[in-house]
């Protein structure tokens, strides 16, 4: 399988499932959870990064999300790579994202920010938190481009945990 394979999947059929049954244990969503953390598996070996995919503690969300991790890191508290779906205008994205619910101190997020925006000149400009970000509608995805873009975040979030993944743990 995939990562656009995937994709189209959840944009597909996700949310009819989750009407179905939207507890994790749901047979859907453990296999959905499994074949997504097996496609992404060799990226993460290779940057040595967790996946915390779907997120959900008991139940399904019902805006899943895909995230990336280093090593300490947590989804509830920190900046990392993240997939976000849209579904009603069947978007992908793929951006640098921190927790919403516990964001970190704004200096913190604007010199991260502004360090991925450099590095990821191709990625458009997220307004509300100023981090990068690349939207992929579903009828075009095309599995190449997927792989070259997420590697280049993968490699810029490395990089810029080399300068402020202190700053990071700290909070």
């Amino acid at each position: 399988m995939k990562l656009r394979e995937v994709f189209i999947e959840i944009l597909e059929r996700y949310l009819q499932e989750y009407e179905k049954d939207n507890k994790i244990s749901s047979p859907y969503y453990k296999d959905l959870k499994q074949r997504i953390e097996e496609v992404f598996e060799p990226l993460l070996e290779e940057f040595g990064l967790k996946i915390n995919a779907l997120g959900g503690m008991g139940v399904m969300r019902k805006v899943p999300y895909i995230s990336f991790l280093a090593e300490g890191h947590h989804t509830n508290k920190g900046i990392y790579p993240i997939y976000h779906f849209d579904f009603e205008q069947q978007l992908i994205f793929l951006d640098i994202g921190d927790a919403d619910d516990n964001p970190p101190p704004g200096e913190l997020v604007e010199n991260f920010a502004s360090r991925t925006v450099e590095l990821l000149p191709h990625f458009q400009l997220r307004e509300k938190d100023g981090y990068p970000q690349k939207a992929y509608q579903k009828d075009e995805l095309q599995e190449n481009t997927l792989i070259e873009d997420l590697k280049a975040v993968f490699e810029t979030y490395q990089f810029c945990l080399d300068e402020f993944d202190e700053n990071i743990q700290r909070y």
